[in-house]
């Protein structure tokens, strides 16, 4: 998209729609860079540099995660699992693994924007004698006693600030400009809650394995239908704890997913083949025509036919 020195993109493959994504890098200063994420993959393949960007060879540095839309799962050090959701913003002072194997889109969908900040360097020398004027610092200073990352709800101001960032990189502004888009993130961050205890679900390992699993299942066949009961027995845990698991990792609650899986299976049958309505209800998950075109109704606001014929005549 860009050929200016400070901007390089990489192509992430397709992934569940057959599109590829993206990732933007920006190296703003030795001490600053941001990642424009927009993929459509539940993982990032090796591509993915282990050196995002170039605040130094020690690392030392914290990541800002903005979820614009999808989920993000957060690994930690300790073993535990969380997930980041659209709206939500992580702070991670070292809390969290790095690296391409700590990332995983469980949705499959992924929109964000990440900063990394490493707060030594030229921040010291800006900032000497105003050390609480310095937003890396204090940032850092804030969120490095607790055992986990921060995540809290983004404000609008936060929202508009990285919104801002997103569209001054893509519509070609200048490293100016998106540097102070960026310090301008910084600042408002610091007015945020950081501090403020909130209640948020951790999964261990084997908790985020079923969730996972049962994501597998679901999705082998859509015309086969599993009760919750019958894949908890199978795990050995009770339904409301598959269900719970479920939505940790997933953010949907298991019969969503499953209503949503059957009618993308069906929209996508009618759109790419001449099958019967009948045959892509009975692939799909449904016992009669008549309960599909009702519930197909229900979810586009459109028969089946209708559909098909919407999406014909995209195509010519």
């Amino acid at each position: 998209m860009s050929e200016r020195e400070w901007e390089r993109e990489l192509t992430i493959p397709a992934g569940r729609r057959d599109e590829e994504g993206s990732l933007l890098f920006c190296d703003l200063v030795p001490e600053l860079g941001a990642i424009l994420i927009d993929i459509h993959s539940k993982t990032i393949p090796e591509l993915y540099p282990a050196e995002r960007f170039s605040p130094g060879s020690e690392l030392d540095y914290i990541t800002v995660n903005y979820c614009r839309r999808g989920r993000c799962e957060l690994e930690l050090k300790n073993g535990e699992y969380t997930y980041l959701g659209a709206g939500e913003i992580a702070i991670d002072s070292g809390q969290a693994k790095r690296g391409n194997d700590s990332f995983y889109y469980p949705t499959g969908e992924y929109s964000g924007v990440e900063l990394m900040v490493s707060p030594g360097g030229r921040w010291q020398d800006i900032f000497a004698g105003a050390e609480d004027l310095n937003p890396a610092e204090e940032i850092r200073r804030r969120s490095e006693r607790f055992d986990r990352p921060r995540v809290i709800p983004a404000s609008e101001g936060l929202t508009q600030a990285v919104e801002q960032t997103d569209a001054d990189v893509r519509g070609g502004a200048s490293r100016q400009v998106v540097l102070l888009d960026v310090l301008r993130f910084l600042y408002l961050l610091l007015d945020a809650p950081i501090e403020e205890e909130r209640r948020r679900e951790y999964y261990t390992q084997s908790q985020v394995a079923i969730a996972k699993k049962v994501m597998e299942i679901l999705s082998e066949d859509p015309a086969q239908r599993y009760a919750a009961s019958e894949l908890a027995e199978r795990f050995g845990i009770s339904e409301t704890s598959l269900k719970n698991y479920f939505r940790g990792v997933y953010g949907c609650g298991y019969g969503q997913y499953q209503k949503d899986m059957r009618m993308q299976a069906a929209a996508g049958l009618l759109a790419q083949t001449e099958e019967a309505v009948g045959v892509v209800a009975q692939r799909s998950g449904f016992s009669s025509q008549s309960k599909f075109g009702k519930a197909f109704k229900d979810y586009y606001g459109m028969t089946p036919l209708e559909y098909r014929r919407r999406e014909k005549i995209k195509e010519s």
